[in-house]
């Protein structure tokens, strides 16, 4: 989970060396952002807990509302004190998913819907950047990307992680080979170039 927020700083550091800023803000550019996301995530995950297991929503769907407003706040805080507004949202939405709080089964499935959503929406996006002209002078190459990260760098990564966890290789195989992967990397990835 902790991917999307690296992913955003290592893009900023792209760009300000891009812009010739050099690497000497670098470590402290890492302890703000950080620091400010992880206090910004802690403080609304635990105010936003609290407020909702004290008020009483009476209309349907209020509650949900409310979250994505918390999810809104929570990043746009971060971002606006210097803080990395990924990593603020990710433990806020961890705190919270540890909360007793009323609705949540209903919570779960609106996200779980959202999050397919946008996944579609941003691989739409992605394909909006293709020229279909280009594509067959790049299909070789990318055909050789793709085969070596799906078969070859995604296993041996997650055997390096999770192998010192002493997880099965049973449960390692469905780790490597399930869900959609690095979207935001590429994302983030399309805006330095």
């Amino acid at each position: 989970g902790s991917n999307d927020p690296t992913a955003n700083i290592l893009t900023i550091v792209l760009i300000e060396i891009l812009r010739g800023k050099g690497m000497g803000g670098v470590p402290s550019l890492f302890i703000k952002q950080f620091a400010i996301g992880i206090i910004v995530g802690v403080g609304m995950g635990i105010l936003a807990g609290k407020l909702l297991r004290r008020l009483k929503c009476t209309t349907e769907g209020m509650d949900t509302i409310f979250i994505v407003a918390v999810a809104l706040f929570s990043y746009a805080g971060s971002q606006l004190l210097g803080g990395n507004g990924y990593l603020s949202v990710y433990i806020t939405g961890i705190i919270l998913g540890n909360v007793q709080i009323p609705n949540k089964a209903i919570l779960v499935h609106f996200f779980d819907g959202a999050t397919s959503l946008f996944q579609m929406l941003v691989f739409f996006l992605l394909g909006l950047l293709a020229f279909p002209t280009e594509v067959i002078s790049y299909l070789g190459n990318s055909i050789l990307v793709a085969l070596f990260l799906t078969l070859i760098a995604r296993p041996i990564v997650v055997a390096l992680l999770m192998t010192p966890f002493k997880v099965p290789l049973k449960d390692q195989l469905l780790i490597a080979w399930s869900g959609l992967r690095g979207a935001s990397s590429i994302v983030f990835a399309i805006v330095v170039t």
